[in-house]
């Protein structure tokens, strides 16, 4: 059902958009990918959305642990969850994390939370560092993923 790849099945679809068998003799992965491929419903905005609040809430509890490794792994899960919301409301199915900037870029050229995402994957910013630019984006950047008017608090 078009309903369970939409909730509880986001993986399938995932899979079903970008994936392929690496062993599928009786085209049953074929077969299910090909009914599926041009109708699979987007994730949810609001599960994206909460994902990367609690991660980032939970990124700075681990900062006040002093556990630097969790809150950095912590951030980059919230910030990825804010770039995955704003490309479902453009409409755009997200793939996988290192892609991410590149679709956000397509429908925002110059968007600072695709620089944010790239500068967390590839560069070693300090975690408290990418969580004052996320709050900084969030506060200044209409429509931003986190936006307080999108997201309520933070």
């Amino acid at each position: 059902k078009a309903g369970n790849l939409a909730g509880s099945h986001e993986v399938v679809g995932w899979a079903i958009k970008f994936g392929f068998p690496l062993h599928d003799p009786l085209g049953a992965w074929q077969s299910l990918s090909r009914s599926w491929v041009d109708r699979l419903p987007l994730p949810s905005v609001g599960a994206a959305l909460t994902r990367g609040e609690q991660s980032l809430k939970r990124s700075r509890e681990m900062l006040c642990s002093h556990d630097e490794a969790a809150a950095s792994d912590l951030i980059l899960s919230a910030i990825t969850q804010f770039v995955r919301a704003e490309l479902i409301r453009h409409c755009i199915y997200p793939a996988s994390r290192p892609e991410l900037p590149g679709q956000l870029r397509t429908v925002s050229p110059s968007d600072q939370l695709a620089e944010l995402l790239e500068d967390a994957m590839y560069l070693d910013n300090p975690p408290r560092q990418l969580i004052e630019r996320l709050e900084s984006l969030k506060d200044s950047v209409p429509n931003c993923p986190g936006n307080r008017g999108n997201l309520g608090s933070s």
